[in-house]
């Protein structure tokens, strides 16, 4: 699992980010969290995860990219709206892995 450098993080999480970004480090478990992501597959802008969907084996192979950190799914959804609508904002376009990437 890698951590994006400057991780979006939820309003509800803005408090203990720091707390829930040490035990995402340590591998421990950190309940109602989800992860948004940036794609495992080739299609897509952003994925949204439990947390605890990717401590399974098959998915720390893969080794996802976290972008962003919430509290709930709904805040989750918030957090890659803000996402691609800042990508949007600042090039025009939706290649949100190229964005960050250069970030």
């Amino acid at each position: 699992m890698i951590l994006y450098k400057n991780l979006y993080v939820g309003n509800c999480l803005q408090k203990n980010k720091d707390r829930v970004i040490r035990k995402m480090k340590k591998g421990k478990v950190v309940l109602r969290l989800f992860c948004v992501t940036l794609p495992l597959g080739s299609h897509g802008l952003l994925e949204i995860y439990p947390y605890y969907e990717l401590q399974q084996n098959w998915l720390k192979e893969q080794n996802p990219t976290i972008v962003g950190i919430a509290k709930s799914r709904e805040e989750a959804f918030l957090l890659v709206q803000e996402i691609v609508g800042e990508v949007y904002e600042k090039t025009g376009g939706f290649d949100v892995d190229g964005y960050l990437k250069l970030e």
